[in-house]
């Protein structure tokens, strides 16, 4: 997940400048997660955990069902984020997506729910 944003930053995938942003703040909020003052870290073994799961639920016509790299980076920064205190929970506790045209927005959010 963090190939892709090392990725957009780099601008070998094309992205929206709120898409930017957004992994910018990936990279700082990551950076800061080594300070101690800083309450979150990022899993990435729960982050994966996460998609792979996702990935394990079939397509509506049963077969195999794969998920593109932002999708990944989306369930990520869901699932990855963490509290450093000794009760885990999430960081991110809403998501607002605003997919293009084309993306089936209804799938991607049906999958948070069911995964965890």
């Amino acid at each position: 997940m963090i190939e892709y944003v090392d990725q957009v930053l780099s601008g070998r995938v094309l992205a929206c400048q709120k898409i930017k942003w957004a992994c910018e703040r990936f990279k700082r909020d990551l950076s800061r997660s080594k300070d101690d003052s800083f309450p979150f870290y990022y899993d990435e073994d729960k982050a994966a955990q996460a998609v792979k799961f996702i990935e394990l639920m079939p397509k509506t016509d049963g077969s195999q069902l794969t998920m593109q790299p932002f999708q990944k980076w989306i369930i990520s920064e869901l699932y990855g984020w963490r509290e450093k205190l000794p009760v885990t929970a999430v960081m991110i506790v809403r998501l607002l997506v605003w997919p293009g045209r084309t993306v089936k927005p209804i799938w991607l959010l049906a999958w948070p729910l069911m995964a965890f």
